[in-house]
């Protein structure tokens, strides 16, 4: 919460972003999150995924 309002913190492994808080948000707290942007559309995967990563 800052004084501008409420605010998700975002990170993405390098660094963070805050981001406006929506509602929805609310019944993903503590759930693993990811955003893929793509042109003027917005992508969205919940949990963690099973592969590999670096």
């Amino acid at each position: 919460m800052l004084a501008s309002g409420r605010y998700a913190m975002l990170d993405d492994g390098m660094g963070f972003s805050l981001v406006p808080w929506r509602p929805v948000i609310e019944q993903r707290l503590g759930q693993q999150i990811a955003a893929t942007v793509r042109g003027g559309g917005v992508s969205w995967e919940i949990g963690r995924s099973k592969g590999m990563a670096i």
